[in-house]
């Protein structure tokens, strides 16, 4: 029975210390919103929304001109915004609106500053868990919770990340970790020992 609250215990741990990191890191930076930059628009038709005229946009002529430019706002990262003439509805010009390629450049930044930081702190919180809780329930709680941290930071992230970067990454951390794990299992001081065991086998030795 005692096992079993200390795993609840862990659990609840890791999934507060989650969050606490997650929400500590977007008060402190700021996570950048899509309405800031693009407001309520998304690419697409933006054509006329106004009762239309017998005989609307029938008189229109393509312009290779305004589809080059289109393209070229797509190949771009934009979205295009046509412009029409009110009396005929044929388009007259059209605008490259840039606001989404903007918002994904801070947002890729922002990823990396989580990125940076969650790495950081993952590391340090499972090191602590590791080194100064005896306490299993609790030791165990933080450890998982930095290790839960450092992979929502990495995620997030992991779509900037070369193939390179990932293979090395994902070695120095599978070193880290079965570092840690031999360095708990072969140190006297740091016992893998849930609390109610232990205090059974001291009851023995009275």
């Amino acid at each position: 029975m005692v096992r079993v609250k200390n795993i609840i215990i862990s659990i609840s741990i890791a999934i507060v210390l989650l969050f606490f990191c997650i929400y500590g890191v977007r008060t402190f930076l700021g996570e950048p919103d899509r309405a800031d930059f693009c407001g309520n628009q998304y690419g697409g038709y933006y054509g006329p929304t106004y009762p239309v005229k017998e005989g609307y946009m029938q008189n229109c002529s393509f312009n290779s001109e305004m589809q080059t430019q289109s393209e070229a706002c797509y190949k771009d990262s934009g979205f295009t915004e046509p412009i029409y003439d009110n009396m005929t509805g044929c388009q007259l010009s059209v605008k490259c609106n840039m606001c989404e390629k903007n918002y994904n450049n801070v947002l890729k930044e922002y990823s990396k500053k989580v990125f940076i930081i969650a790495i950081i702190a993952g590391i340090i919180a499972i090191v602590i868990g590791a080194v100064f809780f005896n306490v299993e329930a609790v030791g165990s709680g933080i450890m998982l919770g930095g290790f839960a941290f450092f992979t929502y930071g990495t995620i997030r992230y992991w779509a900037h990340i070369p193939d390179v970067g990932r293979f090395t990454l994902l070695g120095i951390s599978l070193a880290v970790l079965i570092y840690i794990g031999i360095w708990l299992n072969k140190n006297k001081k740091i016992t893998l020992k849930w609390p109610g065991k232990s205090n059974k086998k001291s009851k023995k030795k009275r």
